[in-house]
């Protein structure tokens, strides 16, 4: 889950590429991780590298606000599911996540670059 902090209290990040955090829940064990995300400060293809971190990590899904085109491709042909137009805590999205109220994008949410 894209996070704007480093607490499942903080907010779900808007932008997957330039998300400060992911917080990744194990399922089964409920064991969670912090992972910075490395790719926030690159000047381009934040998207890309944070979608290699994430098949790195070997995530089933990942939940955000927005993604764009090539890190929704990269996640797709990874077989990782992925769940667009998320706002509210980490807390939340999880319980929705796992409750399965969430529904899967289809594609990206915005054409790309941000200008960030």
């Amino acid at each position: 889950i894209s996070s704007t902090g480093c607490t499942i209290d903080h907010l779900v990040d808007p932008h997957f590429g330039r998300c400060p955090h992911f917080v990744i829940i194990e399922r089964d064990s409920g064991a969670l991780a912090l992972l910075e995300n490395r790719a926030a400060a690159a000047g381009g293809g934040a998207g890309i590298q944070a979608a290699q971190l994430m098949i790195d990590r070997r995530v089933n899904a990942v939940v955000t606000g927005n993604i764009g085109p090539k890190a929704f491709q990269a996640l797709s042909a990874a077989g990782i599911s992925t769940y667009t137009g998320y706002s509210g805590t980490v807390r939340e999205a999880l319980v929705r996540f796992l409750r399965k109220e969430l529904p899967q994008a289809q594609g990206a949410t915005f054409s790309g670059y941000l200008g960030i």
